[in-house]
């Protein structure tokens, strides 16, 4: 099938995306300088006076515009009709949502360390303090990027499940990965995001799940070029601009031949 743009378009999206990805993880860089590895949360790392935190707010934020640029680049042009197009393109608005959500989170931060300090209120992990954490706006849209995901997850699984049981040359090997894999994806982020609420409950450390969580997303916004490419049908569709364009050159060709006949009869006459 035809990527829906131009082959640059479709390079520049594999390159956003590979970025968005690697900075969408940065905490793993954590592994490698001289900061505190045992943080609870990873938003830990971003509290001011915690070494290297300005470069892990920076690249949330980077990570949050390269999120939206990957939600353009990929877009769908034209309108085909397909049940999988939709699908795609609100996978790709839950995409530009974790873009969002992201520069707002490299632009908050705690107000304290839940792991180190016993009055920090974000610490607070019983039902009326995690109802409390709601109103906090670092939670908030950190709340929305893991929402976003999993639901931009889910939303392209279903696209790629639109295109396999339509059967015949959309049933692809391809599509068929496509679909396994994004069902994969939805489900882990889903099940990574109970599994933080649950451990929470208990007051039990949510370091390591949170961080899967974190990666799982990652993979899902590095295959996102492939999946777009992969779940929206081919087909003769095309945008505004490329049928205006059809349209107008095949007016013009047109008038050129009436007028070439016509010169021809005054010729013969």
């Amino acid at each position: 099938m035809d990527w829906p743009g131009s082959r640059t378009r479709h390079v520049a999206a594999q390159y956003v995306a590979a970025a968005a990805a690697l900075l969408y993880s940065s905490f793993l860089m954590s592994y490698l300088l001289p900061t505190d590895r045992a943080a609870d949360f990873v938003s830990e790392l971003e509290r001011p006076g915690v070494p290297y935190a300005e470069w892990y707010r920076a690249s949330d934020l980077l990570a949050g515009v390269l999120l939206m640029v990957l939600a353009w680049l990929s877009w769908p042009a034209g309108d085909r009709g397909h049940n999988s197009q939709r699908a795609v393109r609100w996978s790709l608005v839950a995409v530009a949502a974790v873009g969002l959500s992201s520069v707002l989170d490299g632009s908050t931060s705690m107000d304290c360390r839940p792991s180190t300090q016993a009055g920090c209120d974000i610490g607070d992990n019983s039902v009326t303090g995690l109802m409390g954490q709601l109103l906090v706006g670092h939670t908030i849209s950190g709340l929305v990027g893991f929402a976003a995901a999993g639901l931009g997850a889910a939303w392209a699984a279903r696209a790629a499940w639109l295109q396999h049981t339509a059967g015949g040359a959309r049933r692809t090997s391809a599509v068929t990965v496509g679909m396994r894999v994004n069902i994969v994806l939805a489900a882990a982020i889903g099940l990574c995001g109970l599994a933080d609420l649950a451990l929470l409950l208990v007051e039990v450390d949510v370091a390591l799940v949170e961080r899967i969580r974190i990666v799982v997303v990652s993979a899902w916004i590095a295959a996102l070029p492939w999946t777009v490419k992969v779940c929206v049908p081919p087909g003769p569709g095309k945008s505004l601009r490329q049928e205006c364009e059809d349209v107008d050159h095949d007016l013009r060709r047109e008038t050129a031949d009436h007028g070439g006949r016509g010169h021809d009869r005054f010729t013969e006459q």
